[in-house]
């Protein structure tokens, strides 16, 4: 199968290696040409996996039609705000026969579309699928063991994008919740920047814990709410991802909220992180989802407050604990 990566940052550049070392020809999309100069005469991607010798194989280029012109299996790995854009610039070099894997985490802010939802708008006919995981980029990247879904609603096409990723050091299962999925990869980043404020506050590991387990819950409600299957949210895309991303100091969403609560602007958080936080647009989103459809999610609303309103992160927390009583389960 011939495939091709479209977008160079971290994440896409280790799609691209992974494939590459499990002997499959790719090209990987470069949308800066600065970047792609840089990335061919280093043989690593310095400004997002710095100190990575990457697969030798993999061929480069600032083309993004010649690069998605030939695939059978196409995967795309750019910031969920650009998209649309992306999208844009395929549409005349894909045919229907093609696979699209979205290996992004995120939510259209405006159309509330997950990430599939926007690409089937501009490619309806063809076979789609979604990546996720608790995929810290970096730690793949250099070998280390990991596991990720993937999810198409046709079973052989999950199949076969699990053919070309699966390897000694990456486990890869397929599933058929595409929403399920898709949803826990996105909503998991919202939690993450709770847990990173709680982190910077130092209030305790013991809140953090109960930051992931009832953010687990709220995903949980909003995925039943849009036609999730409620145990999808235990697996890798939901729990796997959630505990890894509200844990990791190489998470740029717990990272993004640990800035939070030292009283940084979004401007000043994607400046530092040099990648975009997926988690900043998704709060907007998910908030708007919750509106929508009526779901229950304090979480999410407290992340709003702070993050588009200014609100004060310890006094959110303080207000969120003070919630009325409830049961668990409730």
């Amino acid at each position: 199968m011939k495939t091709a990566v479209i977008g160079a940052g971290s994440w896409g550049t280790t799609i691209a290696d992974l494939i590459a070392r499990n002997g499959f020809p790719v090209k990987l999309w470069v949308r800066r040409a600065e970047q792609l100069v840089a990335i061919k005469a280093a043989g690593e991607n310095e400004r997002y996996l710095p100190g990575k010798t990457l697969a030798q194989s993999i061929e480069y280029s600032a083309d993004i039609v010649a690069v998605a012109a030939a695939a059978d299996v196409v995967f795309i790995a750019v910031p969920s705000h650009t998209l649309r854009e992306v999208l844009r610039q395929l549409e005349t070099a894909i045919k229907p026969a093609v696979i699209l894997v979205s290996a992004i985490k995120g939510i259209d802010t405006d159309s509330l579309q997950r990430m599939s939802e926007v690409i089937a708008g501009v490619f309806p006919h063809n076979p789609l699928a979604v990546l996720s995981g608790p995929n810290i980029a970096k730690e793949i990247a250099a070998g280390l063991p990991a596991a990720a879904v993937v999810a198409a609603k046709n079973l052989a096409v999950s199949e076969q994008v699990q053919q070309l990723l699966v390897s000694d050091n990456f486990r890869v299962y397929t599933a058929t919740d595409v929403i399920g999925v898709e949803l826990g990869g996105a909503l998991k980043n919202v939690m993450a920047i709770g847990a990173g404020i709680v982190n910077e506050l130092a209030l305790g590991d013991n809140l953090r814990a109960t930051f992931m387990t009832r953010g687990l819950a709220e995903m949980i409600r909003m995925g039943v709410a849009l036609g999730a299957e409620q145990q999808t949210f235990a697996g890798l895309s939901g729990l796997g991802d959630l505990i890894v991303t509200c844990t990791s100091v190489n998470s740029r969403n717990f990272n993004a909220g640990r800035m939070l609560a030292q009283g940084k602007s979004v401007e000043e958080i994607n400046k530092k992180l040099q990648m975009v936080a997926e988690g900043l647009k998704t709060t907007l989103a998910a908030k708007r989802l919750a509106d929508k459809y009526g779901v229950e999610m304090p979480i999410v609303e407290a992340a709003y407050q702070v993050i588009y309103k200014q609100a004060v992160t310890l006094t959110t927390l303080q207000q969120l604990m003070a919630r009325d009583k409830k049961s668990e389960t409730e």
